[in-house]
């Protein structure tokens, strides 16, 4: 097929002939040396009459997507390097033995040695109690004053020779023998050891288990989200609580809408003000204006604007629905400040992702007219040339780079050159000045250079408007057709609501996508509702906890056996031992009669 330019040629065309090897053999330049080999009609899925561009506007001539995956590799490129897991069971029967021996074996313990203490102090309180009542007696007798002076001792010295006596003696490794005081020496002394090792052992037991930190973990079943913000406020750092579905759509949480410059909803981009620019000559052979006048360039400028506000828009739209259908994917619940975190980092990706990919469309439109020297239809960057051949006798015509831009700028090697717009005499040529100029327009080589390079700041203010409108017969009159009613009456683009100050460069506001602003919304509710954790659990730390008791009795069962144990033989060792280290250490004697 054959259309304007070549793209449209190849767009609207078919492949129809390369599927048949005649037609190939027909088109092919150079039969006898190369005839490619026809396309096997069997491999693909898309009709044989599907123009090209179809095939690349559908699916980039891709016929189908194989993808596969792996979770061998997924887990080796993971390499997690531990794994935790917790289970809830009761104590086993070893273990419930094993506590209650330990626990029984203190107590036991701890009753030996009190008991004898409480016997004898309720033994010198019963004393007392009696002695009491014997001297409240009304009338005393010569033989009650003997029996006074025979009584014993006041009950404060008496006990405390007593316990003197008691701490003395005390021993916990009696001897079968009660004659034998070496055996009775040697309970002694390892009584005294037993006592100090055991109030050691149970100061660092009891230190150390008073400092320590046990975790107690805590579960929580199907938790309301009041429940767990409140949980999350005392214990953030060990809530836990996984999501029952893992994973959402964006647009269930969170929605995202662009509040656009106001230019593309103004009445410049209407049909009725582009008709200022459209076939408003009376007699078309009568009116003769330059290219650069804004009666004939202008038509170009809004047009092209239009046209940016629309692909801008169905850009972001059709970004907004792939955004809404990509997925939130949480094992476990966020906060409320996680959560705001993540969407508004997606929210703002989506942002930079979709203005990014606009301004890339336009960079490679621009690309592509400068690199294949497109010549302008208003010759803006090109102009013909002709030249009379004196020997030929012939015209030859060419085309040239214009150079009547400001600065003596070429549109060969620059994209940059730019010449102020407005209103020209009929008799004035492109390369005189406007005489009367518009603030901010500047055309250039294209005419989306006439776009990028302007500023909006004419149309911003009513004088310039209408500046616009009262020109439109300048040097004209009696040959325009009359100016539409409505354009007549336009209205100056509102100040006050644009993050763009109006002599803004437009390249910078396209750069923008024409995006003043977006309004973002997130739903932390919707999020928590579908995450719908099953059930939270958390650790809290203590220092004290009633094990401690158990502990220590425990340690001290264990302990007092050991000791029970070993301590007598030790010490029976050692006492045998002692005086036999002694005596040999002990220096010898010289006699005096030793002659030499």
């Amino acid at each position: 097929m054959a259309g304007c330019m070549p793209l449209d040629s190849m767009r609207q065309s078919t492949l129809e002939c390369l599927y048949n090897q005649s037609c190939i053999d027909a088109i092919s330049l150079q039969p006898k040396i190369f005839r490619p080999k026809a396309l096997n009609a069997s491999l693909s899925t898309f009709p044989l009459n599907s123009t090209i561009g179809s095939l690349f506007d559908e699916s980039l001539f891709v016929e189908i997507w194989k993808n596969q995956s792996s979770f061998e590799n997924y887990f080796t490129a993971c390499q997690p390097q531990s794994l935790f897991y917790s289970y809830e069971s009761r104590f086993h029967l070893d273990t419930i033995i094993t506590m209650s021996l330990n626990a029984f074996g203190g107590l036991v313990t701890a009753w030996e040695l009190i008991t004898p203490a409480i016997v004898i102090i309720w033994q010198r309180i019963k004393w007392k109690k009696q002695q009491s009542q014997r001297f409240t007696t009304a009338e005393t007798t010569c033989v009650e004053l003997e029996l006074m002076k025979m009584a014993p001792k006041p009950i404060n010295k008496a006990v405390t020779v007593h316990v003197r006596r008691t701490i003395h003696n005390f021993n916990l490794f009696p001897s079968n023998n009660k004659q034998d005081p070496e055996e009775e020496r040697i309970g002694i002394i390892a009584t005294r050891f037993y006592i100090i090792l055991i109030i050691i052992g149970l100061i660092i037991l009891g230190f150390y288990t008073a400092l320590s930190k046990h975790s107690q973990t805590h579960t929580v079943k199907e938790p309301s989200l009041s429940k767990f913000e409140e949980l999350h406020s005392m214990y953030a750092s060990t809530l836990n609580c996984p999501c029952s579905r893992f994973s959402m759509s964006h647009s269930r949480i969170m929605s995202l809408r662009p509040r656009y410059h106001s230019i593309c909803s103004s009445e410049f981009v209407e049909d009725y003000w582009l008709a200022y620019f459209a076939d408003v000559e009376k007699d078309v052979h009568a009116v003769e204006l330059v290219s650069s006048d804004f009666r004939v360039i202008g038509q170009a400028f809004f047009e092209l604007m239009r046209t940016l506000c629309k692909t801008s828009n169905e850009t972001i739209e059709n970004a907004l629905k792939v955004f809404g259908s990509n997925r939130l994917v949480t094992m476990y619940v966020l906060s409320r400040t996680q959560f705001n975190i993540e969407t508004m980092t997606r929210l703002k990706r989506f942002e930079q992702q979709t203005i990014s990919s606009l301004v890339n469309l336009i960079q490679l439109i621009r690309s592509s007219i400068k690199t294949n020297q497109v010549v302008e239809g208003m010759f803006t960057n090109a102009g013909p040339k002709s030249k009379y051949d004196n020997e030929t006798s012939k015209w030859s015509f060419s085309y040239g780079p214009r150079n009547y831009y400001t600065n003596s700028c070429s549109c060969a090697v620059s994209d940059e050159c730019s010449r102020p717009v407005g209103f020209h005499f009929q008799k004035s040529t492109s390369a005189d000045t406007p005489n009367i100029t518009i603030p901010g327009l500047l055309f250039g080589c294209y005419a989306i250079d006439f776009v990028l390079l302007s500023t909006l700041e004419c149309l911003y203010e009513k004088n310039c408007v209408k500046l616009l409108v009262d020109n439109y017969y300048f040097d004209v009159v009696g040959l325009f057709k009359p100016l539409n009613s409505r354009a007549v009456q336009i209205q100056p683009l509102p100040h006050g609501n644009s993050r763009f100050y109006p002599n803004t460069i437009i390249n910078k506001i396209v750069s923008e996508a024409f995006v003043e602003d977006w309004i973002n919304s997130t739903n932390y509710t919707s999020y928590y509702e579908r995450c719908a954790p099953s059930q939270c659990t958390y650790t809290i730390q203590k220092r004290l906890n009633i094990d401690i008791f158990a502990k220590l009795l425990g340690f001290y069962g264990g302990l007092s056996v050991i000791l029970e144990i070993i301590l007598p033989s030790l010490v029976r060792i050692v006492l045998q031992q002692w005086p036999k280290r002694k005596q040999e250490t002990k220096p010898t004697a010289i006699p005096n009669d030793l002659t030499m």
